[in-house]
């Protein structure tokens, strides 16, 4: 299968092919949260503040801005996908920062996504892609998201496609009084952050896909 997995940091994507039913699966990673002092999350991370228009950090300046570019990088590695595998049905996904990039780049390619927990996608949608987003269809793309994630509050109106919920109960640690009030969420505040912790890794989305519970879904908007 094809990846893209470069020591030196930058995007990182992988293939799964099943050749049976001539469907595969594009895989983009999220930021990198195991070694974060290293040089793969400290890319990931310049990647991340760039994209989303934020101060770049000054150990940000080391880096190539051609690795710093994810979108096209992504662009480039589905359209190599393609090009292997012609015939292929390509589904994008990911998580977080890497859920964005299947949005992004599943718009480009016109390609189905189920993305978990992903950010805002329409501000960058157009500033990246140019993409029109009145010819994206509902259900070709669709973010996913645990209803106390505070990326859900974050990115709520600047979606596209379809939005699903999971319900939780009890509410993970820190959610209830970071929306105390009908509060939006705000990561300056502690419970806040502790409340991400707690609802928004991708082990806790791994849990709520085992748990086989149907999410809550409609247009995005």
């Amino acid at each position: 299968t094809v990846e893209r997995n470069p020591i030196e940091g930058g995007l990182r994507a992988f293939t799964f092919l099943q050749d049976n039913t001539s469907r595969g699966v594009v895989a983009i990673r999220g930021t990198d949260m195991l070694d974060r002092d290293g040089v793969s999350a400290q890319t990931d991370m310049c990647a991340n503040r760039m994209l989303y228009g934020h101060l770049v950090l000054p150990n940000c300046d080391q880096i190539p801005p051609e690795r710093l570019d994810y979108v096209a990088r992504g662009i480039e590695f589905v359209q190599r996908v393609v090009e292997t595998y012609p015939g292929v049905d390509w589904l994008l996904t990911g998580h977080s920062f890497g859920a964005r990039l299947a949005e992004l780049v599943g718009a480009v390619h016109d390609k189905p996504v189920l993305a978990f927990a992903a950010g805002s996608v329409l501000p960058e949608l157009g500033r990246r892609t140019g993409v029109d987003p009145t010819s994206i269809s509902t259900w070709s793309k669709v973010a996913l998201y645990n209803e106390w994630d505070p990326a859900l509050s974050m990115a709520r109106g600047n979606l596209i496609g379809a939005e699903c919920y999971w319900y939780m109960e009890p509410a993970p640690e820190g959610c209830l009084t970071c929306y105390l009030g009908g509060r939006d969420a705000d990561l300056q505040r502690f419970d806040c952050q502790v409340c991400f912790d707690n609802a928004h890794g991708p082990v806790q989305y791994e849990h709520l896909v085992e748990s086989r519970q149907r999410p809550a879904c409609r247009p995005a908007g």
